[in-house]
């Protein structure tokens, strides 16, 4: 039922708010879910509960749509992108939201999913909990195309988020494909592919917790180290700009949560951080687990308490991590 007051206060309020963010984009009307003053702020005012829903991203493709993820770049076409608003869950949790995605293929075009597909500039999202009592299970037969599944947001560009929490039960992941070099699989607890460009440090990811689980995580054996998977608690994929421009900044964020899975790179903060992200202060309390599986060697493989994976695809363009810290377990197996 629609709520009558502001804000969005009924998973059929969030329901209304992404069909008509999907239909119309900056040109809807959403004043039946802004704050009180106004403006642009879309706010939640009550916990969402989510059972039985079937939910279609807000923010997600158009017809003909598609997303492409690479270890240098995110593109994406035709999709209703949100910008120029601000999402605050003022504290609030969506709950019980149960996540299957069965899927026989995923076509080139890609898929993403989460509450939302894909955010851009003058976009935030703050105060925005997901509740232990959400689940996710994927089951993808053969993907063709880019893969980002996150229960926030699934692909950010020079986007703001803050004090962001999720406590995700990921039961079972498992996604394959028949193409070499695979196409990139990103599963986070939170952001999936998050980057940002000429922005000169006005976006970033501060302030946010996984304290989930993610089990039963697996890829396909057809697998590169140029293409990966990867599994993290905060954010899959974090690209900072070229040299020139601006820096992803990801700073006072947290694992509590465990991760133990059969991908490429297990993360418990960050799967992978690339170009010029700058890390500060994030934190692994948790446990983090690569576990054995075919295809998997010391040179393609790779785990950590904060981040799995730094990489530079242009000279001089290097990731920087200051004052973090493991406190958690992390596992490898054999050589790992």
């Amino acid at each position: 039922q629609l709520s009558k007051v502001r804000g969005i206060s009924t998973a059929a309020d969030l329901i209304a708010f992404a069909e008509e963010w999907n239909t119309n984009a900056t040109n809807g009307d959403y004043s039946k879910w802004v704050s009180e003053e106004g403006g642009k702020t879309i706010i939640l005012t009550n916990d969402i509960d989510m059972t039985g829903v079937e939910w279609e991203p807000a923010a997600g493709f158009k017809s003909n749509g598609k997303i492409e993820l690479t270890n240098v770049k995110m593109s994406y076409y035709n999709c209703n992108t949100f910008n120029n608003y601000t999402f605050d869950g003022q504290g609030y949790s969506i709950k019980n939201w149960t996540i299957n995605i069965v899927k026989e293929s995923v076509p080139a075009e890609g898929f993403m999913y989460g509450l939302f597909g894909v955010a851009t500039s003058k976009s935030s999202f703050k105060n925005i909990h997901i509740d232990k009592s959400c689940t996710l299970n994927v089951d993808i037969k053969d993907a063709k195309g880019s893969v980002s599944i996150a229960p926030l947001l699934a692909c950010a560009n020079n986007v703001k988020i803050e004090n962001c929490t999720s406590d995700l039960q990921i039961q079972s992941v498992k996604v394959e494909t028949s193409l070499s070099p695979s196409p990139m699989v990103i599963v986070s607890g939170l952001v999936g592919y998050f980057k940002t460009n000429k922005e000169q440090r006005t976006r970033w990811i501060k302030n946010c917790t996984f304290g989930g689980k993610a089990e039963n995580v697996t890829t396909s054996s057809v697998l590169t180290n140029s293409t990966p998977s990867v599994l993290a608690g905060v954010v899959g994929w974090v690209f900072g700009a070229t040299k020139g421009a601006s820096e992803a900044l990801i700073e006072n964020c947290v694992n509590n949560g465990s991760l133990k899975a059969q991908f490429l790179r297990v993360g418990g903060v960050i799967g992978t951080a690339s170009q010029d992200a700058v890390i500060h202060n994030c934190v692994n309390n948790g446990t983090v687990e690569l576990q054995s599986f075919e295809g998997c060697t010391i040179t393609s493989c790779y785990v950590g308490g904060v981040i799995a994976y730094e990489s530079c695809q242009v000279a001089e363009s290097f990731p920087e991590m200051v004052d973090c810290v493991n406190n958690g377990t992390v596992v490898g197996y054999g050589d790992l």
